[in-house]
């Protein structure tokens, strides 16, 4: 809410198995109010078995850095992301037939697949299974026999 302006969500649904998202509630502005209905359906992608999908903007479904500061001899600076908290963590890098291990001084440690496109640091995670299946594709996990993440770092 800002200078009195806002809403107030009353109640929603969202069915992440049909791509529903409903919601009502009242916005206000000025000293005046109006009810709000929003009904929203994502969009339907068919799919034929065997074909790939990129889902884009899910990063911290693969990495918790929201930076990585590599330095030299191993020595490690990132921003750590706890949910919507971030917290500067030092630790250490190393390298290893094409995956790249990441130990940060309080969480366990990390390897990726790794390519360095221009100036673009790329990590993958491939075969992502269990608990990692982010939540919004868990309904439909029996149906995908492999996830790969990409997060995408700019080297400065």
């Amino acid at each position: 809410m800002k200078n009195g302006d806002g809403y107030v969500i009353d109640s929603y649904e969202f069915n992440i198995s049909n791509g529903e998202f409903n919601a009502e509630g009242i916005a206000t502005n000025d000293n005046k109010s109006i009810q709000v209905y929003i009904e929203t359906h994502m969009p339907n992608i068919p799919m034929k078995k065997g074909e790939e999908l990129w889902v884009k903007g899910a990063f911290f479904n693969i990495t918790p850095y929201l930076t990585l500061n590599l330095q030299k001899r191993g020595k490690l600076l990132v921003d750590y992301l706890m949910g919507d908290i971030v917290e500067s963590l030092s630790g250490n890098w190393s390298v290893d037939n094409n995956q790249i291990t990441i130990s940060t001084e309080k969480f366990n440690n990390n390897t990726y697949q790794y390519n360095l496109n221009g100036e673009t640091l790329h990590l993958i995670k491939n075969n992502v299974l269990g608990k990692d299946v982010p939540s919004n594709i868990s309904p439909f996990a029996d149906k995908i026999n492999n996830i790969k993440y990409q997060a995408k770092y700019t080297v400065y």
